[in-house]
């Protein structure tokens, strides 16, 4: 269960103000809250440190960035003249915080945030008037949401002066993570339940006699409330955490806050660590990946995203009867050329963009609006040659005249890179987990897994090319090819104007009307999901897309179930839909937790439970959705 932000309550007398709209200071029961400068006016060209000053009643905290089980960490709206520039601030080392079987991680007693504010040498006024609305979590047993806007006004000095709080700048700056040369990490799931963190010192610093401590940044990545078990040798420590069920898909690169103190000391070491996944041999889950990615691409050829263009793979096997050997050969190659290349494309920019911090997934070029109304426009070309209206390749022929382009090669290469473009809003069965692998394995490991997925997509085809007897079974040419086209043409009108619906759907041309379910869905979030399970609900969770042909089949095969719908009422089921029709980091995030770079993707939360979420297949019926709603709560 996802405890972040569980103890929030919602009422409006939860923040705090002075009785003025703007305040030096602003003081609870339990905060004494203040903007404090390092100096006692400011010069141009030069920065400024200020900080916002929280003072906290014995026995209640608040929260580092990673807040731990649960909690929220302090958060600043700046308002300051135009042309100054404030940064973010730096937390200083966390504490751990035992709250019964749980932890957190965060301040007691008094912390500064401390940020640096930027003063242009074009700044004349005589006063540099800082403002700020600040909020922060305080608990102790119980957690109170506060908050109140705060004001400073510096002095322009020709000279910087320290202000009388400027010791307690450099008290909170000796406790600020710093980058060392010589230390190393890594980092690896050694099972689902646990990750281990490897600290390596410089040969010079021996870690044997310290009590070390490693804070990930990441939230929601570690159970904070079991301590870690701490395996040292003079140069290395391992630390060994209980993962959270909210993130299988671990992040790279990994980082955090190292410390390591001498018992009785009152100084530590207080590190910023950050380090790769260590490098593994080619273990059984990605052997296991890679078949699955194979079979994946396989069924692809089945699912309902490829049957538009399943008319050019028919008619191709059938024209290329009439073909010499050599050029069958070459034509189906380079249709598996074409769709290896463009997995090879999309896996590449799929996994860049990931190490650069983007919450993207399989198929998120389909969360583009241009490239919808592309693929409408050249669907709905293609259907129009389908139907006879013109023929692009016989104007093409006679624009070349009698030059001779390979234009065989150039059409097969393009309908595998067609074939992929249409393909990716479907996750067939075997495939999701095997993208979910991919993504968490070093890129080189990821591309292999990638590569068997277009393999196994592009198989069934190009096996004309290896196998030239098989054409013998193909029907020979002849005017039932002309019929056929004309009526391959409908699947493909009919999906120009699929994309073209979706393409309003994300530019917001066009709002969709109920639902003729009529059921009623909710917008999806973790915390509601909690909300719901504390209710003693059961939670049906839909990921999916509009562009997901498999999605939409699902939701049409299962909810137009009477049974189904009998049994959502009767044990009033909360139903919640996460669309990822365009980007949404918080489902990319859900996507992940469960091993998943793309949609469709049903998920069923069992109601005051410490059971895990069942994870549903891709491709759905009424009786397996049926035996999950009914499956005996623990």
């Amino acid at each position: 269960m996802d405890l972040r932000r569980t103890f929030l309550p919602l009422t409006l007398l939860a923040l705090v103000s002075s009785s003025a709209a703007w305040a030096n200071v602003v003081s609870t029961p339990h905060v004494r809250a203040e903007l404090l400068s390092a100096t006692r006016g400011f010069a141009p060209g030069q920065e400024v440190e200020i900080a916002l000053s929280l003072t906290l009643a014995p026995d209640w905290h608040v929260y580092w960035e990673n807040p731990g089980d649960s909690g929220e960490a302090p958060t600043v709206e700046w308002t300051v003249p135009d042309g100054i520039q404030v940064g973010a601030w730096i937390w200083p080392r966390p504490r751990r915080i035992a709250m019964g079987p749980l932890a957190n991680y965060g301040y007691e007693n008094q912390v500064l945030l401390i940020a640096s504010l930027k003063v242009p040498l074009s700044f004349t006024a005589s006063s540099l008037p800082i403002q700020a609305f600040a909020k922060w979590l305080v608990c102790k047993e119980e957690c109170i949401p506060e908050g109140g806007s705060l004001n400073l006004e510096l002095p322009r000095e020709s000279t910087k002066q320290a202000s009388p709080t400027a010791s307690l700048f450099e008290k909170t700056k000796s406790e600020w993570p710093r980058i060392v040369d010589g230390w190393k990490l890594e980092f690896r799931d050694k099972d689902k339940d646990v990750l281990e963190i490897m600290v390596e010192s410089p040969p010079d610093i021996d870690l044997s006699a310290q009590q070390m401590e490693f804070f990930p940044r990441l939230p929601g990545l570690v159970e904070a409330g079991p301590e870690p078990k701490v395996d040292k040798t003079p140069h290395r420590v391992t630390f060994r955490f209980a993962r959270t069920p909210y993130l299988s898909t671990l992040p790279t690169p990994l980082d955090g806050v190292f410390v390591a103190q001498a018992p009785q000391s009152n100084e530590a070491l207080v590190l910023l660590l950050s380090g790769d996944r260590q490098p593994t041999s080619l273990s059984q889950g990605f052997w296991a990946a890679l078949l699955s990615a194979f079979a994946g691409g396989l069924l692809l050829n089945l699912m309902p995203c490829v049957l538009p263009v399943l008319g050019l793979k028919v008619l191709a096997l059938a024209q290329s009867a009439q073909k010499s050997l050599r050029e069958r050969r070459r034509e189906t190659l380079a249709f598996g050329a074409g769709v290896l290349v463009s997995f090879w494309i999309l896996a590449g920019l799929l996994l860049v963009l990931r190490a650069g911090g983007q919450g993207l997934g399989w198929g998120f070029q389909l969360q583009s609006p241009g490239f919808v109304l592309f693929l409408s426009l050249l669907f709905a070309v293609m259907s129009l040659q389908f139907f006879g209206i013109f023929d692009f390749g016989d104007r093409l022929s006679a624009a070349a005249g009698r030059v001779r382009t390979p234009s065989g090669l150039a059409g097969s290469f393009g309908g595998g890179v067609l074939m992929t473009a249409v393909s990716t809003p479907c996750t067939a069965p075997f495939m999701g987990s095997a993208l979910g692998t991919a993504l968490a394995l070093p890129a080189p490991l990821a591309l292999l897994v990638f590569t068997a997925l277009g393999i196994g997509m592009a198989l069934p085809l190009s096996l004309v090319a290896l196998f030239p007897g098989l054409s013998r079974y193909f029907p020979k040419p002849g005017r039932w090819m002309d019929r056929l086209k004309r009526a391959l043409g409908v699947p493909l009108l009919v999906t120009a104007f699929w994309l073209l619906w979706i393409f309003a759907l994300q530019t917001g041309l066009w709002t969709p009307g109920s639902s003729t379910l009529n059921l009623t869905w909710e917008k999806y979030s973790p915390d509601r999901v909690t909300e719901l399970q504390r209710e003693g609900r059961l939670v049906y969770v839909d990921f999916t897309a509009s562009w997901c042909l498999t999605c939409q089949v699902n939701k049409r095969v299962v909810f137009s179930s009477d049974e189904v719908l009998t049994e959502v009422s009767k044990n009033n089921v909360a139903l919640l839909r996460g669309d990822w029709t365009q980007r949404d980091p918080v489902v990319t995030r859900a996507l992940e937790s469960f091993g998943r770079s793309g949609v469709p993707l049903n998920v069923i939360y069992f109601p005051n439970s410490s059971r895990e979420a069942l994870v549903l297949p891709t491709v759905l019926t009424p009786g397996i959705v049926l035996e999950a709603l009914r499956a005996p709560v623990p």
